[in-house]
């Protein structure tokens, strides 16, 4: 069976039955063939695929969000806002010294959706405890979450995301 694709691949190439068993370099031409055509086929594909997914940006609009975070009057020294839409995932911004912003995010520059978005706060803060990591063995400072579930897992807060850059303050209470 190997023969005989060897033999129709030739004959493809121009070349008889008899000229590949005498001339062993036209084996190498033709698997230099095969392999070129393997490679430009692999290579339209996956420009294919490039133009298909597009080069930028979800299609989703967002707009830039900034803000202050404050809880009991305190600025949020550390934590996490998530901004969930009702459609598409959420984005989760960084809270730094009670500031979040969209544009200058470690973590997701894209904005938020559009939209009415529900939001979730969460923030840490030290117990004072010291305990030692399981999977390191290094000592390590407790933390606990300190923002009531009101404001994350159990939220009441939303916000309307409109097109351009605005600041949202949540000043959380008690």
């Amino acid at each position: 069976m190997l023969h005989l694709k060897f033999a129709v691949g030739f004959e493809l190439l121009g070349y008889t039955h008899s000229m590949w068993i005498h001339y062993p370099s036209l084996l190498l031409d033709f698997w230099k063939f095969a392999f070129m055509k393997a490679y430009a086929f692999s290579l339209s594909f996956f420009l294919f695929c490039l133009l298909l997914a597009g080069c930028g940006g979800d299609g989703i609009p967002r707009a830039a969000v900034q803000g202050a975070v404050t809880y009991d009057g305190e600025p949020v020294e550390s934590g996490v806002i998530m901004f969930i839409p009702e459609t598409v995932a959420p984005v989760a911004l960084k809270i730094t010294d009670g500031q979040y912003d969209s544009d200058s995010d470690v973590n997701d520059r894209r904005g938020a959706v559009i939209g009415h978005c529900s939001v979730q706060i969460f923030a840490n803060r030290p117990t004072g405890k010291i305990y030692t990591d399981v999977m390191t063995g290094e000592k390590m400072e407790e933390t606990k979450q300190f923002v009531p579930t009101k404001y994350n897992e159990r939220t009441d807060l939303t916000a309307e995301v409109e097109a351009g850059q605005q600041t949202i303050d949540f000043h959380l209470e008690k």
